[in-house]
């Protein structure tokens, strides 16, 4: 359960390394990172893709076992990270960063083992990951509309954790604006709201949306910055296309022009020879 918010921070994780050590051919890994659940059990990292985080989180625990309420007036934790390090040598020994650049990354970010092992130490101390839309509802009475706090469901003896990636953009802005990169950044999988997509849009990248996304945002990216992908659910590009097409309110042939263009555009294939 504790990794599907990895899931969140996968598309993250790389773009604080590329910008000052270049793009590489990803190394053999070693044995395979395991938290324990628990049970006891080992689980691998290797998360299903098919599965909305969100979803994941509300489903984990089944209905017989949520008998505790946990209260509004009780505390719900928050635990925050920074872009993860995939590879540590290459941010720290393998690569042209400066030693600042390098103290940085060792100051404010964590690497893939530090993460599990934070995660496996909140996990043993009775932490749950909750989503963070079941802890606010927005509500709207006679004095206008305002948040309030729900009642959270939890498994006896758990306690609710909120797990945030939302600064890691804020991460990948400053860095684009320091480097001032020439190729263009792509967003993968991006789900945020779409506030943070305007961010991003108008520091110059561009925003890529998967099966699972906000549909405000969806619609608020400009079509030169758009794209679509099939790296994080089961439904086919046909079905994504006319799906965001209707969100989007425009013909589905119209989205992928737009987007056939986008592709053009940025990146370059190998013309191949007519015979």
């Amino acid at each position: 359960m504790k990794h599907f918010f990895a899931l969140l921070l996968s598309a993250l994780m790389v773009l604080s390394l590329l910008t000052a050590c270049g793009d590489k051919t990803t190394p053999s890994d070693g044995d395979d990172q395991t938290v324990t659940d628990e049970n006891g059990s080992d689980t691998d990292n290797n998360t299903d893709d098919t599965t909305d985080p969100y979803d994941a989180v509300r489903s984990y625990w089944s209905e017989d076992q949520l008998t505790q309420a946990w209260g509004p007036d009780q505390v719900v934790e928050h635990l925050f990270f920074h872009p993860i390090i995939a590879y540590p040598q290459w941010a720290f020994h393998d690569c042209n960063a400066s030693q600042d650049q390098r103290y940085g990354l060792d100051d404010w970010m964590v690497t893939v083992d530090e993460y599990n092992k934070i995660l496996q130490s909140v996990y043993d101390k009775g932490y749950i990951l909750v989503a963070m839309e079941d802890v606010w509802s927005e509500v709207t009475d006679e004095s206008g509309t305002h948040m309030v706090r729900n009642t959270l469901m939890l498994p006896e003896g758990k306690k609710p954790l909120v797990i945030h990636a939302v600064k890691a953009y804020d991460d990948i802005i400053r860095i684009h604006k320091a480097e001032r990169p020439k190729q263009p950044w792509i967003i993968h999988g991006f789900r945020g709201k779409p506030e943070t997509a305007g961010q991003l849009i108008r520091e110059g990248l561009y925003l890529s949306f998967g099966e699972y996304y906000n549909h405000e945002s969806l619609k608020s990216v400009p079509l030169d910055r758009l794209f679509l992908e099939t790296d994080e659910g089961n439904m086919p590009i046909d079905k994504l296309y006319r799906k965001a097409a209707r969100i989007r309110n425009l013909s589905t042939h119209r989205l992928r022009k737009s987007i056939k263009e986008n592709i053009s555009r940025i990146f370059t294939f190998p013309q191949q020879s007519r015979q």
